[in-house]
């Protein structure tokens, strides 16, 4: 057999066939039902086994697979979030998986170099500083490299509203495609 499609027809009906004997359980002989469920399961092999050739051989694939997709692959590109709107200074502020103490002299704070870019602070430079919550060290950012780091965690959130249209928001030079249905 070399349709595709009658096999998998074929190991659809075993698949089918099988669940319906073990849902209805054995009654009567048990001998005959294991041998039904035996020649069922070898039916299924065989077919998969053909099949498996089939498409290996560059066969064409069964109908219900081959048919068209009826949807509209739409890309949209991730808008780079203002850092302002996404790096708050603040104590209590996150910063990315990071909670912010504040801002402050960076040597006073005992921080020499910025997680972030690893380049040293400036004499009297000002750092946002952070530590992630199960942590006792403490970070420095320059502010710029804070902004950069809290983009770097932005999730990536798809909306797609009832009209068809999408917005993606997330990290910058993020793209998504966003596959809409007829």
């Amino acid at each position: 057999m070399d349709d595709a499609s009658a096999l998998l027809t074929r190991i659809r009906d075993a698949l089918m066939q099988i669940d319906d004997a073990d849902r209805a359980g054995t009654p009567g002989d048990e001998d005959t039902a294991r041998e039904r469920r035996e020649a069922l399961l070898d039916d299924l092999v065989g077919a998969v086994d053909v099949l498996d050739k089939l498409l290996s051989e560059g066969g064409a694939l069964p109908g219900a697979w081959s048919r068209r997709s009826t949807k509209q692959a739409v890309t949209y590109a991730a808008v780079t979030p203002d850092v302002s709107d996404v790096c708050q200074t603040h104590a209590g502020a996150k910063l990315g998986p990071m909670v912010v103490q504040g801002v402050e002299d960076a040597t006073n704070a005992g921080v020499y170099h910025c997680r972030w870019c690893s380049n040293a602070f400036n004499r009297q430079q000002q750092a946002v500083l952070a530590r992630h919550p199960n942590e006792d060290e403490l970070y420095g950012f320059h502010e710029a490299c804070a902004g950069d780091f809290a983009l770097n965690y932005l999730p990536i959130v798809v909306t797609v509203r009832p009209d068809r249209s999408a917005q993606v928001t997330g990290p910058p030079n993020t793209s998504v495609t966003v596959l809409i249905e007829d």
